[in-house]
């Protein structure tokens, strides 16, 4: 089932149609002559007009594949993705942006989004095009707007259902009130649902700036109106085409004959303006690297010793940093693709490694906390389960999960409601509400019994008494920023004996150390620009940190995990290899981190769907 969240996005882009202004203005155009970049470097000029947009880019591009389908690039296919998301409001969104200026009058606020126009039409223009019928409709009346004969352009990107029966949804048209259904024959009509966030019904887009003709308005009902139209080609281009490379400037793409025949009908079938194809030189592959070349592992090379401390767990283990993780780990849950089933996962992102070997996984994108006996091939839900939604029984993209000894539950980040739940291990039927109207993201215990929650809203972390709904700010105290007292998009927390807390500071790049009663923080890893080098990091998400100060860090951007000592100015690397990839030495956008009792290391391999182990050697 569909969260409401789900249906939202895409109702705001179809029910959009009521903005359109019905008067004729300049041909978009201007765009076209702007690189071909990266969704990063596409979405830089837009970030003073939407500041939120940098986070997004980054997860669209976390969510694109890396082979997308219809021969997208994959920052093609980001973009599109991009398009599809919603912001904290519809004001905020992306897509509600540059359709209201698509619709302005004055052509030159478009300039700021010539990059990412001209990557977003790219992509749209790969798309193949077909005659179809599709829909669109508003809960107004917009017969006295649309007379039958009249020849007008939508400005913006319209979006519509393929479907019928996906209006008539109560979440969308319904079957009362004041309703007006265009019903549209269309020829440029793109298919999008392999390439948006939210994959609900097939959702079908028309370019922007295109024109149709009425062919009929209807009333069969009081209060409903039909509009029947007809896309028509307009006498000049109003939205001024680009030119498709068929070697993408923005990633490597090896291209076969067999590839480029089956490219080339796509493209030559589009109508979106008057498409022209840009030939490149024959040498259009590119050489892959060696899968079989094991990966080289970075040593540790001191013999100082640490002690590596469990959450909640007086085990204490002793180690020297002579011993060194195995360079290949073996996968201890999911590994068969994305899916459902309980030997799959799909995009998790949180884990609680008990002492008997089992560990509690935030399942996130299949709504539920899974648990995975070691050695076992399947899990067993023991939360959720039950479709995303809002209901005591139901979860919503759970990002993290700790398991409270005291009383023998489960405590659940559930990000998309927005709340932190407590899920009896007994009674696994539905859990209870602890802390409400929070953008939780990472969760600790310490050892005093106090939860820590992190709110990326507010960009602050907050401690709890369990039970209790107001909180202590801890971390975080002068809103977004870069600065020691502030806080950027705070995710995945550690908290010591000494109930100093750790954040991962994702997008200032840095981990955080914030003492007891401190009023700012000490940056412990990273901190510089974004970046692979061994001072840097890229979006950095889970945490360890052992008792004498040594930090652990998942460094998603990087696809590798840091170790960074107590006072140190730069990092190790003891897993992956800077390179994302599925093989046993590799990681891709690792989330999260922890150990067992022996000193095996446990990554949330989020792009793989798959928990990897990698063990201690003695």
């Amino acid at each position: 089932m569909a969260s409401s969240a789900e249906i939202n996005a895409q109702r705001n882009r179809v029910f959009d149609v009521g903005r359109e202004p019905l008067k004729m203005l300049l041909p978009i155009c201007g765009y076209e002559d702007a690189p071909l970049v990266s969704l990063e470097k596409a979405v830089k000029p837009l970030l003073t007009i939407l500041p939120d947009l940098k986070y997004h880019a980054h997860i669209a591009k976390r969510e694109s594949a890396e082979k997308p389908a219809n021969g997208l690039t994959r920052d093609e296919s980001a973009a599109i993705i991009l398009y599809s998301m919603e912001g904290e409001s519809r004001e905020k969104s992306l897509y509600y942006t540059l359709n209201s200026i698509l619709r302005s009058e004055n052509r030159s606020k478009l300039e700021p989004w010539f990059l990412y126009l001209k990557l977003f039409m790219s992509g749209l223009t790969r798309l193949p095009s077909a005659r179809q019928f599709v829909y669109r409709g508003v809960k107004m009346d917009l017969s006295k707007r649309y007379k039958k004969g009249d020849v007008f352009v939508w400005w913006a990107f319209s979006s519509c259902s393929a479907s019928l029966e996906a209006l008539e949804n109560e979440d969308f048209l319904g079957r009362t009130g004041r309703r007006t259904l265009f019903t549209i024959d269309c020829d440029n009509g793109k298919d999008i649902s392999q390439h948006v966030y939210y994959q609900l019904e097939k959702e079908i887009l028309l370019p922007a700036a295109s024109q149709f003709e009425v062919v009929a308005s209807l009333e069969p009902a009081d209060g409903f109106h039909i509009i029947q139209l007809k896309e028509i080609q307009p006498k000049v281009d109003l939205l001024h085409p680009v030119s498709i490379i068929l070697k993408s400037n923005t990633e490597p793409l090896s291209v076969t004959k067999q590839d480029t025949q089956n490219m080339v009908p796509n493209l030559m079938s589009s109508k979106v303006g008057h498409l022209k194809i840009v030939e490149q030189p024959t040498n259009t592959t590119v050489q892959q690297s060696d899968a079989s070349k094991p990966t080289e592992l970075l040593l540790i090379p001191t013999e100082s010793k640490f002690k590596l401390e469990l959450p909640r767990s007086d085990s204490i283990l002793n180690i020297t940093t002579k011993s060194q993780w195995t360079e290949s780990a073996i996968t201890i849950a999911g590994g068969y693709g994305k899916g459902n089933g309980l030997n799959q996962l799909n995009k998790p992102c949180g884990i609680y490694v008990d002492d008997d070997h089992t560990v509690f996984i935030a399942d996130t994108d299949n709504h539920r906390i899974v648990e995975w006996q070691i050695g076992k091939k399947t899990g067993k839900i023991v939360a959720g389960g039950n479709g995303a939604g809002n209901r005591i029984d139901q979860l919503n993209q759970p990002t993290n999960v700790v398991l409270d000894n005291e009383t023998n539950s489960l405590i659940i980040c559930d990000c998309g409601n927005q709340r932190v739940l407590r899920w009896p291990r007994r009674h696994q039927a539905s859990g209870e509400i602890l802390i409400g109207n929070i953008n939780c993201c990472g969760l600790a215990i310490d050892v005093h019994g106090f939860l820590y929650v992190s709110d990326t809203r507010k960009d602050e972390v907050k401690r709890f008494r369990i039970g209790e709904s107001r909180g202590t700010k801890v971390a975080g105290s002068a809103g977004r920023g870069d600065n020691l007292n502030q806080l950027n998009w705070p995710t995945h927390i550690f908290v010591d004996r000494d109930q100093s807390v750790y954040v991962a500071d994702t997008w200032n790049h840095r981990v955080m150390k914030w003492m007891k009663d401190a009023k700012e923080g000490i940056i412990v890893a990273g901190g510089r620009i974004e970046g692979n080098a061994p001072c840097q990091l890229s979006g950095p998400k889970g945490i360890f940190v052992d008792q004498s100060g040594t930090v652990y860090v998942a460094d998603g951007g990087n696809h590798r995990v840091m170790l960074w000592y107590n006072g140190a100015t730069q990092g190790e690397m003891i897993v992956g290899e800077n390179i994302r990839g599925q093989q046993a030495n590799r990681l891709a956008d690792p989330e999260a981190l922890s150990f067992d009792k022996y000193g095996n290391l446990y990554i949330v391999d989020w792009g793989n769907h798959r928990i990897q182990r990698f063990s201690l050697e003695k």
